[in-house]
């Protein structure tokens, strides 16, 4: 049943809007574009619309959604066919704040001489070194990373420098888990190194 093209270019009605045109004499798929009217005096370029079942009830919003739900189902294919990526490791963060340690240092009733390295050990933990400066250290971070340090004595440990040999303090602390870094000023009293 085929019907003419409208006389004037007044306004679209829905249901031109909505009907595909079908230049082959057979049914095409419904078009997104928006199809024009021609005044009555200019013959039709094109063939007069036919209204198929389909495009009674197709219009250009529901076609966008049907895209829409498509383009989502194709994307949620491919993404439950990727392996997953690896999270990645992050350093591991210290179960507690460090205590941090400065003060005077003596040897063998001596000041420390500078260049020697003190360093805090908990059991097979060790902390990084500090160099001494003229019978001081200062800014000794203490502060293990694992939980099983907890409640367990600090020992602290004078290096010489130039042959490794090393002494331990006669001063200890129990390292605790604080809610906030602490500070101690804290002198130490190294045995001689011979």
């Amino acid at each position: 049943m085929a019907q003419e093209a409208p006389a004037a270019v007044t306004s679209f009605r829905r249901s031109d809007i909505t009907r595909s045109i079908d230049i082959a004499g057979e049914f095409t798929a419904p078009s997104l574009l928006f199809h024009v009217a021609v005044p009555s005096a200019v013959p039709p370029a094109v063939p007069a619309f036919r209204e198929t079942p389909i495009s009674r009830h197709f219009t250009i919003g529901k076609a966008l959604a049907f895209l829409l739900v498509l383009v989502v189902f194709a994307s949620a294919a491919q993404a439950c066919s990727r392996q997953p990526e690896p999270t990645p490791a992050f350093p591991a963060i210290p179960p507690a704040w460090p205590f941090v340690f400065n003060g005077r240092a003596t040897v063998g009733d001596q000041p420390v001489p500078a260049g020697m390295l003190i360093t805090g050990r908990i059991a097979e933990y060790r902390s990084a070194p500090v160099t001494t400066r003229e019978g001081r250290y200062s800014a000794l971070p203490v502060g293990p990373l694992d939980k099983k340090f907890f409640d367990r004595p600090i020992a602290f440990e004078l290096t010489r420098s130039s042959d490794g040999r090393t002494v331990v303090a006669e001063q200890t602390l129990v390292f605790r888990a604080l809610p906030q870094p602490s500070v101690y000023e804290l002198d130490l009293t190294f045995p001689a190194l011979d």
